[in-house]
């Protein structure tokens, strides 16, 4: 059995952790901050992901939002077996950035079957982005996304709540078809994307 509130609360930490991290490459323990909080995020949409997959959990409005991302189209003569994958700037055009609209399930299905993960910092030792690409879109792309998007997500996510679910029995499949509605709150969902400002609260409450 899921309850999710317990499974949010995890979500929110994540948040915490997320918008708190700093670190620079003179850092003793640099690579084990940068991979602590690497596995810290892929856990996170491991939640995220199993709380889809529950169909009662979320709302339609998490299913149906999408999220800005950042690709990069993979060179002619890639490398990318288990050696090489790592070495995005010989393997991607760096050069040729697009921006791409994805659906969170995307996200979660491309860090979770994760070939190549990497969290980017900027000068002051914050995170930046994080850049990725799975098994699945490997050999044809590599993606980036943003701190605030990443924030958002966790945000969208944990503060979800559904207040009503519908049945349809589907008699093709011998399976019901969920819908479920979320509850109004504060939170723009259209908008999230275009202004943001984070408010931190382990309890999740804006």
């Amino acid at each position: 059995m899921i309850e999710s509130y317990y499974w949010k609360q995890d979500l929110f930490k994540l948040l915490e952790k997320i918008e708190d991290f700093e670190t620079f490459f003179d850092d003793e323990i640099f690579i084990e901050k940068l991979c602590t909080l690497e596995k810290d995020i892929i856990i996170g949409f491991m939640i995220i992901r199993r709380l889809m997959e529950s169909k009662t959990k979320l709302s339609n409005r998490v299913y149906e939002k999408k999220i800005k991302l950042v690709r990069f189209p993979i060179k002619d003569k890639a490398r990318l077996d288990i050696i090489h994958v790592v070495d995005i700037e010989k393997n991607y055009y760096m050069d040729k950035p697009e921006e791409v609209m994805k659906k969170i399930n995307f996200i979660c299905n491309q860090l979770l079957h994760h070939a190549v993960i990497f969290l980017l910092t900027n000068e002051k030792g914050k995170i930046e982005s994080l850049i990725f690409t799975s098994d699945f879109e490997k050999n044809k792309w590599l993606y980036e996304i943003d701190k605030e998007s990443i924030q958002v997500i966790l945000e969208i996510v944990g503060n979800d709540k559904v207040n009503q679910i519908k049945y349809n029995y589907n008699i093709e499949t011998g399976q019901y078809d969920v819908k479920t509605l979320f509850e109004e709150s504060n939170i723009d969902f259209d908008d999230i994307n275009t202004k943001r400002k984070i408010e931190r609260n382990i309890n999740g409450k804006l």
